[in-house]
């Protein structure tokens, strides 16, 4: 898997808002508005319960004051019936306007209430009584005053009859008025009375149900907190959980001076290959098994996380350089045995990058200086092709360095500073043109040529020498359809880093660009070397497979210098082998590189394959060779790398390939 740049691994102490923290949020937000609902229920139905008994309050109120009004109206009733007794008995003209005015009084209260509900019938027919009792008195006075005093007294007995029964009437009235109030300030006090227990209990419940939501809330909180924390995939903790526990180790003896804390950083190498071929099923197996086995590798007080994709942190308590480096050796030996996946065996292989504590300045000791250094161990580690690295204040720099060269170079993208030279390939047979190698140069603003040397090594792992690479395909292509529109069709060998060779898009890549600028794909010729093929052998076989496929012809570039054993050539489909500078240059003063020499050319015969000599630079050379029978030669003997305009020079009217030997050239330079 490619590595991303070291410089951009940081360990922060903020969290970016996750789906489960907002949820988190949202289900606080509820439960609050909830507990708010319930109390505003609560608070209602006391407010219910308080304005009924104020109701029925009022309700005895008004029973209270018709009570009263009949008690008023029995009283003047009374006050009549007792002056017309004083009229009768003396005649006084007095008594008999007093009783008059009683009455009025008591019509005046029948009047008030016959506006209450209920009682407006029951006030007619006493008015009624009052004015037929009036009747019978005045009857009384005219018969008693034309001499018929038995008549007059009989009158008399009939209106105190009548008036002592309205009197009764009025006071059962009264009576059932005074009941009817004192039943409801019973109800009053029993309401109220029951409502003075429920109080208590309404703020009980909602103290409890209080307390529950904050129980929940406070769980709540705390899930969130850890999913915030925890990778999902294999339970371990996450970037941000392995931050807070850096900084625990860190603080855990802020008086140590050794700071023993030790933080490993792992990638697992081939993880892409086998995500992308099986399935992430089979990568998310693989991780959870992965964390499995790192688990069982350190003691309880340590930490395991995954902070994304396929690296992994360990976080070593009290650790020196010793034991960071045998818990790294622990690791890698435990990862690199088969993990059985569903019945699929797979393997593994780790790059771990150590940082310590204690190799940290003070002033810049914190997670993310520690991560960042092992990110940097670890990709020399990577670079190193696997195993543990230590960082070292050296290390940093020099990946420092190339960082910024890295930086440089994507500028020089932008710029279109890149650009290309070409040397030619001689026959050795009839000395003509074959071919041409496209070589890359940096047309820096300030410095002008830069060689490839300065600036190659620093990129070809990194992931921008797939872009230097797309770009040299397409000026090699572009020039290439130039060169043949003005009639020299001839092969441009392009190399091809590591990098690119293990990414599975590049076949799809070099198709269409053959497609764009519609060559013949055998007049490209791709340059690999046999340590890039070994660096994994299944994943650049597939590659180059695919490129044959296309017609596009390879090349097995430096042949010699690797480490490679001879039976891949039979089995991958190379078209092209290139010797070595290092054997051709002294093959004419050593008979041991001679010999070499030779059998490597009889290796590519004998297999079917071309053989091309590079750093060709004298006429002895060339001779010796010609007798060994290698057809190709390439270097300062023909001619230096060129500019595209000068390949045109070679170039003849009688044919588009067959070009004379430039002899002569006898000034060297570095080699390309």
């Amino acid at each position: 898997m490619y590595h991303h740049n070291p410089t951009e691994t940081a360990v922060t102490s903020t969290h970016p808002k996750a789906p489960s923290a907002t949820l988190g949020g949202r289900t606080h937000r509820l439960a609050l508005l909830s507990l708010l609902l319930v109390v505003v229920a609560l608070a209602s139905l006391a407010t219910a319960a308080t304005r009924g008994v104020s109701a029925e309050s009022r309700r005895a109120a008004d029973s209270a004051a018709v009570a009263d009004s009949f008690q008023d109206a029995r009283f003047y009733a009374s006050q009549a019936l007792g002056f017309f007794d004083e009229y009768r008995l003396h005649h006084d003209p007095a008594f008999s306007a007093a009783a008059t005015e009683a009455i009025e009084k008591v019509q005046r209260v029948f009047d008030r209430l016959s506006n209450v509900p209920g009682h407006s019938g029951t006030m007619a027919d006493l008015r009624a009584k009052v004015t037929e009792i009036i009747a019978t008195a005045n009857r009384s006075d005219r018969l008693s005053a034309a001499g018929r005093d038995k008549a007059a007294q009989r009158a008399d007995q009939t209106a105190d009859r009548a008036a002592q029964a309205g009197i009764a009437e009025i006071s059962a009235l009264e009576e059932t008025a005074h009941q009817r109030s004192q039943a409801q300030l019973d109800q009053i006090r029993h309401d109220a009375h029951r409502l003075g227990y429920a109080t208590p209990i309404v703020l009980l419940g909602v103290l409890l149900l209080a307390i529950w939501m904050s129980l929940v809330l406070h769980r709540d909180r705390r899930r969130m907190a850890r999913l915030a924390t925890t990778d999902t995939l294999t339970g371990l903790p996450n970037r941000l959980g392995l931050a807070n526990d850096v900084n625990r180790a860190l603080r855990s003896d802020p008086d140590d001076s050794q700071r023993s804390c030790a933080l490993l950083l792992l990638d697992l190498d081939r993880f892409k290959e086998i995500n992308d071929g099986l399935g992430h099923e089979y990568g998310d197996e693989l991780l959870r098994a992965v964390a499995g086995r790192l688990r069982h590798c350190v003691g309880k007080a340590d930490t395991v996380a995954r902070i994304g994709g396929d690296e992994f942190v360990v976080v070593l308590n009290a650790a020196d350089a010793a034991k960071a480096e045998a818990a790294a050796v622990r690791m890698r030996a435990t990862l690199c045995r088969p993990f059985a996946i569903d019945g699929v065996e797979l393997a593994l292989d780790v790059s771990i990058g150590i940082a310590l504590a204690s190799d940290q300045p003070d002033d810049s000791l914190n997670p993310s200086a520690l991560l960042r250094a092992a990110d940097l161990a670890m990709y020399a580690a990577k670079e190193a092709g696997g195993g543990h690295v230590r960082y070292t204040a050296n290390l940093g720099s020099q990946i420092t360095d190339k960082v910024s060269i890295v930086g440089q170079v994507r500028r020089a993208l932008d710029h279109d500073e890149l650009v290309l030279f070409y040397q030619p390939q001689v026959s050795l047979d009839d000395s003509r043109l074959v071919g041409v190698e496209a070589l890359l140069r940096w047309q820096h603003p300030v410095r002008g040529i830069v060689s490839p040397a300065d600036f190659l090594p620093a990129i070809e792992d990194h992931q921008i020498i797939d872009r230097v690479t797309h770009v040299v395909l397409t000026k090699a292509l572009r020039q290439m359809k130039t060169w043949e529109a003005g009639g020299l069709r001839t092969p441009i060998s392009v190399n091809i880093a590591t990098r690119t060779l293990l990414n599975a898009s590049f076949p799809g890549e070099v198709a269409d660009l053959l497609r764009d600028f519609d060559v013949d794909p055998s007049l490209l010729c791709l340059e690999v070397t046999e340590t890039s093929v070994m660096r994994d052998s299944a994943r650049c076989a597939r590659t180059l497979h695919a490129l044959h496929d296309l017609g596009v012809r390879l090349s097995v570039d430096d042949y010699g210098t690797g480490y490679a054993s001879m039976l891949y050539l039979k089995d991958l489909p190379i078209d092209e082998l290139k010797i070595d500078r290092s054997f051709v240059a002294r093959m004419t003063e050593e008979t041991q590189q001679r010999v070499l020499t030779q059998s490597v050319i009889d290796l590519g015969h004998n297999l079917g394959l071309s053989v091309v000599a590079e750093g060709v630079e004298d006429a002895a050379v060339c001779q010796a060779l010609r007798a060994s029978g290698c057809d190709i030669a390439q270097g300062y003997l023909y001619s230096r790398p060129v500019p595209a305009e000068e390949i045109l020079a070679w170039h003849t009217p009688e044919s588009t390939v067959d070009i004379p030997l430039q002899r002569g050239v006898t000034e060297l330079a570095e080699p390309a």
